[in-house]
């Protein structure tokens, strides 16, 4: 057994070396590696990366729907991790697709609606963004960052009347604050690799409408912070 597991760990370790300078050996070492172990969700898993970075989406759908198959009750986690991974890779529209195949298993589907809602917003598809941000609301009427995003995507439309009426409804919190700062360095360095001019353009006006919903949850938050220590000042009653 142990052996047959050492091989199997090899053969994997050469599929992922492989991906770049070789797609076509990976898919073998995968389909290898299956004999080993052929239920396995992270083989199916990086198998159906491999193949939307090689634009296959109906094949990586596929290898998605095999995970669905074989491991319902624990994919999430590995899917979670693998949707934070492709986040920071950019890779806006290969989520839209895990996310639609996942969504349905996923313990917290407002997060998972709200992240959708990011990605199409990155590929310029504001309604159909909005309407993610909608139904994560709706899902869990208290999910602050959804409405953050709602009123951004409003700005980047130049309803931005519209988007502090939306902004009035949001509990703002730090770690929400956080976040934002965070999607506006990688928009930074988003700006710094890209070569299209297009592109380039969006993302700079992405980048403002950012910085006018950084600025009024910053404002939000200090009064907060001020309330707060009145009330520990003074007391409240």
């Amino acid at each position: 057994m142990v052996d047959r597991q050492k091989d199997a760990l090899r053969l994997l370790s050469k599929a992922a070396f492989s991906q770049k300078s070789n797609p076509s050996k990976s898919i073998v070492l995968y389909q290898r590696y299956l004999t080993f172990f052929p239920n396995s969700p992270l083989i199916y898993l990086s198998w159906a990366d491999l193949l939307m970075k090689l634009k296959k989406y109906r094949e990586a759908e596929r290898k998605l729907g095999k995970i669905r198959q074989i491991s319902p009750e624990t994919i999430m986690i590995n899917v979670n991790r693998y949707v934070e991974s492709l986040y920071h890779q950019r890779r806006f529209y290969d989520i839209t697709i895990v996310i639609e195949k996942f969504i349905d298993q996923t313990f917290s589907p407002y997060i998972f609606h709200n992240i959708w809602g990011m990605c199409l917003l990155h590929l310029g598809k504001y309604e159909e963004a909005i309407a993610q941000f909608q139904k994560s609301i709706q899902l869990f009427g208290k999910y602050s960052l959804a409405y953050l995003n709602w009123a951004l995507v409003l700005h980047l439309q130049g309803k931005s009347e519209k988007a502090k009426e939306v902004l009035e409804k949001s509990e703002y919190e730090e770690r929400n604050l956080h976040r934002l700062h965070k999607e506006y360095s990688w928009l930074e360095d988003d700006l710094k690799d890209e070569r299209n001019e297009e592109k380039k353009k969006r993302i700079k006006k992405t980048m403002k409408s950012f910085e006018f919903i950084i600025e009024i949850a910053k404002e939000k938050i200090e009064e907060k912070v001020d309330e707060r220590f009145e009330d520990t000042l003074y007391g409240s009653g």
